[in-house]
């Protein structure tokens, strides 16, 4: 609560968070949840909820990687050697990119549309 008591109201903010995410896909740890928190917020607030593509790190994970106590952000990374702080947002989102790339590497892929097809995976779309 502390991280967000001060700041301005969600509505506020989201024409600039709309320009980093428009025309991109957003990559996310259990993605359907976090897009599922996004829309329910543009529900309330009475935004249109825009067309954005998303894809899971948790799905990719357990197809490339299949020998993992879970699937959790925290043992993925550890698993994967990916130093960061769980449950900040900065570092999620830098541990998210580090699973992609790594995957991709291990794969021999080289671009994120090759990487989803190769391992059979959807990149999903909101709205």
């Amino acid at each position: 609560e502390k991280d967000v008591e001060k700041k301005p109201e969600f509505y506020r903010v989201w024409p600039s968070i709309k320009k980093y995410i428009a025309d991109s896909i957003i990559i996310a740890h259990n993605a359907s949840f976090d897009l599922s928190v996004l829309k329910a917020v543009l529900k309330v607030y009475a935004i249109d909820i825009p067309e954005i593509y998303y894809a899971c790190t948790v799905s990719l994970a357990r197809m490339v990687w299949k020998d993992f106590k879970n699937y959790k952000l925290n043992t993925v990374a550890e698993n994967l050697a990916i130093n960061f702080k769980h449950h900040c947002a900065k570092d999620d989102a830098f541990a998210c990119a580090s699973i992609v790339i790594k995957a991709a590497r291990y794969l021999n892929v080289t671009s994120f549309t090759e990487l989803m097809d190769k391992m059979h995976l959807k990149i999903y779309r909101l709205n």
